[in-house]
């Protein structure tokens, strides 16, 4: 699940990953999948998978509620039209071998490895937070709005992308990671994500790291990565009136309050 992508100077936008996760008191088979590079022929699919993950994510379906629900999807298509053609980011199918089709997929890219071009990263020094951020006068008396809330995200993930990446550094980072809901908790967002540590863990110094959404932490967490960081805020401060209501009480537990969410940033160390 991933939110809208943010913009950075690192590669094409990492965007927020969240391990997919569900209720179910027992966890099913484990899936037999086939992992491989994903083409534009996969684009349509792949978004649709996020889209179908990310309705239990409240912050993305606040953003829905009120861009519409064509928002996400067609911004995720757009991020996956840049990140397949980008010689830095692998995005990863893994399909199902009985009938052929995705079921979940994981974009990895990589930065300080011989023969890329890694352009300058550029983002606040001091971390930006919601009490602090909105400085500006006119900004402290008008309500805030999903567009201010885009930018708070924006300035925070640019903080981050550039302490996590300082000059000379070699890793490996997650901008998105999804698993269809009808195939979670089958192993399948393990090798996704494997996909990319196992590398990672046969190459001299390079470590890997990734913006969590608020559901995602204790996946990651399984996998070596650990938290070192994180962004709250209240989204009904940027809701502009906008209320859940009985359509989405099952993911915000309110009909009336969206709730604080949290985007966690997390770093896994090198292995090797």
């Amino acid at each position: 699940m991933a939110s809208s992508p943010s913009t950075t100077s690192a590669a094409p936008a990492p965007a927020t990953a969240t391990a997919p996760t569900t209720a179910a008191a027992s966890r099913p088979a484990k899936a037999t999948v086939t992992l491989r590079p994903a083409t534009e022929a996969d684009i349509p699919a792949l978004a649709s998978i996020s889209d179908a993950a990310c309705k239990t994510d409240s912050h993305t379906q606040l953003k829905a509620s009120i861009r519409g629900d064509d928002d996400f999807p067609k911004g995720m298509q757009d991020a996956l039209q840049a990140w397949i053609a980008h010689p830095k980011v692998d995005v990863i199918v893994a399909e199902n071998p009985t009938n052929g089709g995705p079921v979940g997929w994981v974009g990895w890219v990589r930065r300080g490895f011989a023969g890329d071009t890694d352009l300058p990263l550029d983002g606040p020094d001091e971390e930006p937070q919601p009490e602090t951020f909105f400085t500006d006068a006119e900004q402290k008396q008008r309500t805030k709005t999903i567009d201010d809330l885009g930018e708070l995200t924006n300035a925070s993930m640019n903080h981050w992308v550039k302490r996590f990446m300082p000059e000379g550094c070699k890793c490996r980072f997650l901008c998105t990671y999804v698993v269809h809901p009808d195939h979670q908790r089958r192993g399948i967002g393990s090798a996704l994500m494997k996909w990319g540590t196992d590398k990672a863990d046969r190459e001299p110094g390079v470590y890997c790291w990734v913006q969590s959404s608020m559901g995602g932490q204790k996946a990651f967490e399984r996998q070596g990565f650990r938290e070192v960081g994180r962004l709250e805020a209240d989204l009904d401060e940027f809701a502009d009136g906008v209320k859940p209501g009985g359509k989405l009480a099952s993911v915000t537990g309110s009909e009336e309050f969206w709730g604080r969410y949290s985007w966690v940033y997390m770093r896994r160390d090198a292995r090797a």
